[in-house]
């Protein structure tokens, strides 16, 4: 299971970098940046659009080398929730 976050933090950290280079991305992505000041509210604005932008592409090497997509999107909704940046 620790490897499952090891990997999960390292593509989340690819899926964030990649969403303020990606001008697709980003259009979903801006939403976590649409305050003058960033707080704990702000840093938890997820877009509703980022199912549509793609953000699951990035978990799926995940499921293709055999975690199941249950705990896939158990450990991204934790990850989300705990680590805010």
């Amino acid at each position: 299971m620790f490897l499952a976050f090891l990997l999960q933090d390292f593509l989340y950290y690819w899926f964030h970098r990649a969403s303020h280079n990606i001008r697709w991305l980003w259009a979903s992505h801006i939403a976590h940046h649409s305050s003058r000041l960033m707080n704990f509210s702000t840093a938890f604005r997820q877009s509703l659009t980022y199912p549509i932008s793609g953000m699951w592409l990035f978990w799926t090497p995940m499921i293709l080398i055999g975690f199941p997509p249950a705990i896939v999107l158990a450990i991204v909704a934790l990850n989300t929730a705990a680590n805010k940046h």
